[in-house]
């Protein structure tokens, strides 16, 4: 399980900090899809986003799980609680889904449903 954490952890950090994008090109596979609020995009789009949207001040995740499709498969499921800077707290489910490609694993898919 500490695997698929260590994976999931840096991408809510690139996310908390200025300049998030040269992480997340590595970490997200070339054909990633985000299910976050009100939209589905795909890894250009939420490259664009994170780039437009004020870094996350805090993030929390808790309550994770691991489930294993195949060797080269598998999912983290957690509760997040993230906040920025002047916005209330964020709290979500979120599925991520790696792959192993050419023996690094990528984030696939990653979705997000609000609990509030």
């Amino acid at each position: 399980m500490d695997k698929l954490l260590e994976l999931e952890e840096p991408g809510w950090q690139a996310m908390s900090s200025p300049s998030p994008t040269d992480f997340l090109e590595r970490w997200l596979a070339n054909n990633a899809l985000m299910v976050v609020p009100g939209m589905i995009i795909d890894r250009d789009a939420f490259l664009e986003a994170v780039t437009s949207e004020p870094p996350w001040k805090t993030h929390h995740i808790a309550e994770p799980r691991i489930v294993a499709f195949t060797d080269d498969c598998s999912a983290v499921l957690y509760r997040v609680t993230a906040q920025r800077d002047g916005q209330p707290p964020y709290v979500a489910l979120v599925t991520s889904v790696y792959v192993r490609k050419g023996g690094d694993r990528k984030l696939i898919y990653h979705q997000q449903a609000p609990t509030g």
